[in-house]
């Protein structure tokens, strides 16, 4: 029997950790110069015991601070929202986001990507019963979530379904949402939204289809689908987002890019791969973004074969107007997220499966990549430290922000599974320079 009490604040003790050298089944040399400050995170008031909570995104504005947005569990399987400060260096107690108005949860709510204008102005995005919803933080105060509109060709009735995957906001708090949405012919499309805080309230726009085209030069097929994960704003009514494309039943799938211009979208293009792969016989991926000017990006994700087999990262480069395949780091096999303070520093924070331990039990372990707009060129695999009881699983951050002095923040989940397979997942956060 597991003592409920070992699951306490006492736990949330910070630790430095050092890059840690470890055997990947991805091969390749690490990076050992890395140094991260981590610290557990402590779930709202009411939470389920053992812990189950994780933060999906974080956010860090120039005036200062960061927020961190996830789910928490609560006592009979009921997953909610949930949002952290981080303040003059010290993270705080998590707290639950009301759902919107008129709904119930059906048993998950979760926050899964934020952008702040400021510290007091920020949007976060996410899904309550399948349905996208928005969260604003309007001075300083985190008020009760709202349901975006979904287009006007999306699924009725118990087929309804849509979720928003990113959120980019400018200083003044003019944010750009864009997510993906069943329509009535069931096929998965892309659209966007608009929100802006103005003074004491938020106004938000219904969801807007985004074009759509078949994309057959690259593939010889019409996706079925279109899914979007990241999304950068270099400017008003200027944004670029990549997701993926699936093709033959979901069998494969190709990473695409849409653009923004002047507030006119253009239908998703398809993203190059390595040239050691065909585009028919993989499935990939870009769930990351970060454009730091108007011409220059990059891009993460990850590529697997559609017969199986290890996944390795996926890294894109805009520059000179060109979209190219630049080549992943070593180890880093999925890469989630990424962020760069400036153009000379690049940051992505991703997985990488390890091989077995003398118990043999395969586990992932957290990687952070670095680079500059050019490209990731070193991966270091981060020690995060264990919420306990029970032999660590699964060490995963899915998000990073880092701020124009270099110091990065990324966010994610630390795992271990105790006896009779009882899993404890805890959030966590950790930071480094980027330097």
């Amino acid at each position: 029997m597991i003592n409920p009490k070992i699951l306490t604040v006492a736990t949330l003790a910070s630790s430095l950790c050092v890059a840690l050298l470890v055997s990947s089944s991805a091969g390749g040399v690490v990076d050992t110069h890395l140094r991260t400050s981590s610290v557990l995170i402590a779930p709202p008031s009411g939470a389920a015991v053992p812990n189950m909570a994780t933060l999906h995104a974080v956010a860090c504005p120039l005036t200062g601070g960061c927020w961190g947005v996830g789910d928490f569990q609560l006592p009979g399987e009921l997953t909610q929202p949930m949002v952290v400060l981080r303040s003059l260096g010290h993270w705080g107690k998590a707290s639950s986001i009301q759902l919107p108005s008129g709904t119930y949860s059906k048993g998950y709510a979760s926050l899964s990507a934020v952008s702040c204008a400021t510290a007091t102005t920020c949007v976060a995005v996410g899904t309550y019963n399948q349905l996208p919803m928005v969260a604003f933080e309007v001075q300083g105060r985190w008020d009760r979530a709202r349901a975006i509109v979904l287009p006007g060709n999306a699924a009725r009735g118990s087929a309804r379904s849509g979720y928003p995957s990113a959120v980019a906001c400018d200083p003044r708090a003019r944010c750009t949402l864009v997510g993906t949405y069943t329509t009535a012919a069931g096929r998965g499309r892309s659209f966007r939204a608009a929100a802006v805080v103005v003074g004491s309230d938020a106004e938000l726009s219904p969801g807007e289809a985004l074009p759509f085209s078949e994309l057959q030069s690259s593939l010889g097929a019409g996706p079925e689908g279109v899914s979007l994960g990241g999304l950068s704003c270099s400017g008003p009514l200027r944004c670029t987002a990549v997701g993926s494309a699936s093709v033959r039943n979901g069998s494969t799938s190709v990473p695409v890019v849409e653009t923004e211009v002047r507030g006119t979208w253009a239908a998703p293009v398809a993203a190059p791969l390595p040239p050691t792969v065909a585009p028919r016989t993989a499935v990939a991926w870009l769930s990351g973004l970060a454009c730091p000017t108007l011409a220059t990006c990059v891009a993460v994700g990850g590529i697997q074969t559609a017969a199986g087999g290890d996944a390795r990262a996926l890294v894109d480069v805009l520059a000179a107007g060109h979209w190219h395949s630049s080549t992943p780091p070593p180890v880093a096999q999925v890469l989630k997220q990424v962020s760069c303070a400036g153009d000379r520093y690049c940051v992505a924070v991703g997985v990488v499966s390890t091989l077995p331990d003398m118990s043999f039990v395969s586990s992932e372990s957290a990687v952070v990549a670095t680079g500059s707009i050019a490209g990731l060129t070193a991966a270091s695999v981060v020690r995060l430290p264990s919420g306990g009881p029970g032999s660590a699983n699964r060490r995963v951050l899915q998000s990073v922000a880092c701020v124009p002095s270099a110091m990065c923040t990324a966010v994610g989940s630390v795992e271990d599974v105790a006896s009779h397979l009882i899993a404890f997942i805890h959030p966590v956060a950790t930071t480094f320079s980027a330097r």
